[in-house]
């Protein structure tokens, strides 16, 4: 009865797709929450400026990264950006 219910919940765990940023020396590689506009990606958007933003490299795989707040682009330097996915900005941000 057990493993009936943990088999579904693995799969689905397996299947989900969270938002991060791996970064490996000065090159950070960012992932979406998820594919639709519910979940606010920014905090992770602007993680990765600030890990790899100088000098470094940053990419942006594919999927719907959403947008929900102002993000400070001032402090990037020297920076390769490679955007992969979409970006969606919200229609209000504060």
């Amino acid at each position: 009865m057990i493993v009936t219910f943990i088999v579904p919940i693995l799969l689905w765990l397996s299947q989900c797709v969270f938002a991060a940023v791996t970064q490996t020396g000065t090159a950070c590689v960012v992932t979406p929450l998820n594919t639709g506009t519910s979940a606010d990606d920014s905090t992770q958007i602007m993680d990765a400026y600030k890990r790899c933003g100088n000098g470094g490299s940053i990419e942006f795989t594919a999927g719907t990264f959403y947008i929900g707040k102002v993000m400070d682009w001032s402090n990037l330097k020297n920076v390769d950006i490679k955007i992969l996915g979409k970006w969606v900005w919200s229609t209000n941000i504060q």
